[in-house]
This record gives C-alpha cells, sequence and structure tokens, in this order.
C-alpha cells in the first residue's frame, strides 16, 4: 500500500525531485 494509482501532487513532486537529485548524480559522475 506505498504506491497509490493516482499520485498526488505532493508524492509528483518528491518524485520529481529525487529523479532530478538522481540525474545530477549521474552527470556529475559521467562528467568526473
Amino acid at each position: 500500500m506505498h504506491h497509490l494509482p493516482p499520485v498526488p501532487a505532493f508524492d509528483h513532486i518528491t518524485v520529481v525531485a529525487s529523479s532530478l537529485e538522481t540525474g545530477a548524480a549521474i552527470v556529475t559522475r559521467t562528467r568526473s
């Protein structure tokens, strides 16, 4: 019961923020 099909706005923002964080980490690792 962690993920409900209809994603609330707050959950969506959290997912996007974590995706950006992961993306930034990948970019940083790739550039080094």
